[in-house]
């Protein structure tokens, strides 16, 4: 049993919480911006849009803060509580103090969840597939509190309304960050952080969460395209500055990361070019219950649960007999699973075509279930590679990493979704699956490359 099975609970409870808390918003934000606030949709859409963008491009920053600065632990903390009052700002009435909440909880955010899962890596250092089995069960904690998001946001929302969900997550949190703070495992691997520049970093924060709440206001798309690029700025420059042993492997890590986009890019459009079809052509209701559109939000991440152990016995099967795939196979069956999903979904479209009724949610649910097969697959192989391939003190920046490549995923989601304004459904869905197909053969082809350069 591994001695710090305490401590990697203690992170995935935390991870749990705070995914439970972004999801939950995710699903309801713009809602909320509609049905409270009563924005114009396409306001509505750039500032969820930025939101997005935000919560993933900041998660590199995160990672290089804790690196350089503060160290994992005392960035988990700060984390927490930005997140907490974030909440508690998100709670209210008020346009300028939601705003308020959104840029301290993408802040909160990138400093809380990226140090939580590389410190799961370094409780973790016996051996390769202990850590993939640990990642294995954070990433379906993660997912688990991405499947309650919608369904107890949802629920409080139709019970109770709109400021007591956020003040649920509030509570959670802090709950979560109390075991943190108590745990002596998680204090003893403490990284080389300068606690001195605490203060100092404290006040750049929140001058950094002011200026965020100000660009919701102003919707500057070219100041979020700037911090895209600071942040791969600041990730080469990272790689760089390795030793000459490590740059291979680095250059392997991010290879891998950059196979993983064409992944996102097509399961990334649950929120997008799915979330209207289901509105449009999918039937929502089972008898008498009418099932809210925002609940389906939690379905791909309920099949990531669901699947977990059977990728785990899958795997440890396999590894018995000394055929385990290498980590590039597994990104790509991820992908062939996704171009599977999406095919799913062609064929509710033409079913939906060429029926005066709507379209069974048994298309949904089993398109969701490949997409969950294949984030399960791919995901806890690459996360696992990164103690691998790059040197502890950038751990925590190259988790970062991981989710700047899933924001860029998110990106070609985007624009992936746009095919459905000029085709009908179902051409927009084979096209899709085609891509995917495609970019599974060609991450297949390239296991060479990752093996040559990932070898030191």
């Amino acid at each position: 049993m591994n001695p710090n099975a305490r401590a990697i609970t203690t992170l995935c409870f935390a991870e749990l919480v705070e995914r439970l808390s972004y999801f939950g918003l995710f699903a309801v934000i713009i809602l909320k911006l509609d049905v409270v606030f009563h924005l114009h949709d396409a306001r509505s859409f750039a500032i969820f849009g930025l939101f997005t963008a935000f919560s993933y491009t900041l998660l590199v920053l995160g990672g290089y803060i804790a690196d350089k600065w503060f160290g994992a632990r005392w960035s988990i903390v700060l984390g927490g509580i930005l997140l907490i009052v974030a909440n508690l700002c998100l709670a209210t009435n008020t346009p300028d103090l939601f705003y308020m909440g959104l840029s301290l909880l993408t802040v909160g955010t990138a400093l809380f969840k990226v140090n939580c899962t590389s410190l799961v890596g370094v409780l973790c250092v016996q051996e390769k597939s202990a850590r993939e089995q640990a990642y294995t069960w954070l990433y379906t904690c993660m997912n688990i509190g991405g499947t309650l998001g919608p369904i107890v946001y949802g629920l409080i929302i139709a019970l109770l309304g709109w400021s007591e969900c956020f003040w649920l997550s509030a509570v959670l949190i802090a709950v979560a960050l109390g075991f943190f703070c108590r745990n002596d495992a998680i204090k003893a691997c403490e990284g080389p952080g300068k606690k001195s520049l605490l203060p100092y970093g404290v006040l750049i924060l929140l001058v950094v969460c002011v200026c965020l709440g100000f660009l919701f206001h102003t919707l500057s798309t070219a100041t979020m395209v700037l911090m895209f690029v600071v942040a791969v700025v600041v990730l080469l420059y990272s790689g760089m500055r390795t030793k000459a042993g490590h740059k291979k492997s680095f250059a392997a890590l991010l290879l891998l990361y950059l196979a993983c986009v064409a992944f996102f890019a097509c399961s990334l459009q649950v929120g997008s070019s799915i979330t209207l079809f289901i509105h449009r052509a999918v039937s929502l209701s089972i008898l008498s219950f009418h099932i809210p559109t925002p609940w389906f939000t939690a379905l791909d991440p309920l099949f990531v649960v669901l699947m977990a152990p059977v990728f785990i016995a899958l795997w440890r099967a396999l590894a018995k007999r000394g055929r385990e795939p290498f980590v590039s196979t597994k990104v790509a069956i991820g992908i062939a699973l996704a171009a599977i999903a999406f095919l799913i979904l062609y064929l509710a479209s033409r079913a939906s075509a060429h029926s005066t009724m709507y379209t069974s949610i048994f298309w949904l649910v089993m398109a969701n279930l490949f997409l969950g097969a294949g984030e399960i697959c791919l995901s806890p192989a690459v996360l696992s590679c990164l103690h691998d391939y790059v040197p502890r003190s950038l751990y925590s920046t190259m988790t970062g990493a991981w989710f700047l490549f899933i924001a860029l995923g998110g990106y070609f989601a985007g624009e992936l979704s746009k095919l459905t304004t000029v085709f009908s459904y179902g051409q927009a869905f084979l096209l899709v699956a085609a891509f995917a197909a495609v970019s599974a053969v060609l991450v297949l082809l390239m296991k060479p490359l990752v093996v040559s350069l990932g070898s030191r």
